[in-house]
């Protein structure tokens, strides 16, 4: 009897995969979410530059690249890997761009307000 090796993916690359494939899922359903939050949208605007609609663009093709790219890795196909680090590294300092300086106590307070959660006085 002879033993074969084979070329298996390795299990820490599998769940990579299917937490990239989850999250590319669920990512635009965060647009459902926040197009009726009136304080999303408006920390939205003010922690980007871009507009809204871009910014949902934008949501939606990282996820079209996301899956894309998690169903080529669990494919075995090397390339669909470095894509996928260097559209991360693109959308990281895309990330890092935004004017998080944008967003005050103020807003965080009206989110809470929004949601019904009540603060406690020392954080308001």
């Amino acid at each position: 009897m002879e033993k074969t090796v084979e070329n298996k993916r390795p299990i820490l690359l599998t769940i990579i995969c299917v937490l990239i494939i989850i999250g590319a899922i669920l990512a635009p359903l965060s647009i459902y979410a926040v197009m009726n939050n009136p304080v999303a949208m408006d920390v939205m605007e003010k922690a980007s530059q871009l507009s809204i609609s871009i910014q949902y663009a934008m949501i939606v093709l990282g996820s079209i690249v996301g899956l894309a790219a998690a169903i080529g890795m669990l494919k075995g196909i090397k390339l669909a890997r470095t894509f996928y680090v260097a559209y991360s590294v693109l959308a990281l300092i895309q990330f890092c761009s935004f004017k998080y300086a944008a967003i005050t106590h103020n807003d965080y307070l009206d989110y809470h307000n929004y949601i019904g959660i009540t603060l406690p006085s020392k954080y308001q």
